[in-house]
């Protein structure tokens, strides 16, 4: 075990810090989860995350989308820009 200013910890183990409970000392010491305990948390914790990186990457897709379409029209307002300079007329150099 590691002392730390506010709770005790056993190294190497899991704990639940959410269940722990006071002792006289005014510091909280966590409880050992079980493996079903453990296999429950971690199955909430990955759904959750699969959750957030499904919403982000749908997110990221529309933004994609949306910067793809902008990237088109400029692109074609500089294609538009490049052939009138190319029309233009040059004033003649002076020798």
């Amino acid at each position: 075990m590691t002392y730390g200013p506010d709770v005790a910890i056993a190294l190497g183990q899991p704990f639940d810090f959410e269940q722990g409970w006071e002792l006289s000392f005014g510091f909280r010491v966590a409880r050992k989860l079980s493996v079903k305990e453990s296999s429950a948390r971690l199955l909430q914790e990955t759904q959750e995350l699969v959750a957030r990186l499904v919403r982000e990457n749908s997110a990221l897709r529309g933004q994609n989308k949306k910067l793809a379409a902008e990237l088109e029209r400029i692109s074609k307002g500089w294609d538009e820009v490049k052939r009138l300079a190319r029309a233009a007329p040059r004033p003649r150099r002076r020798r």
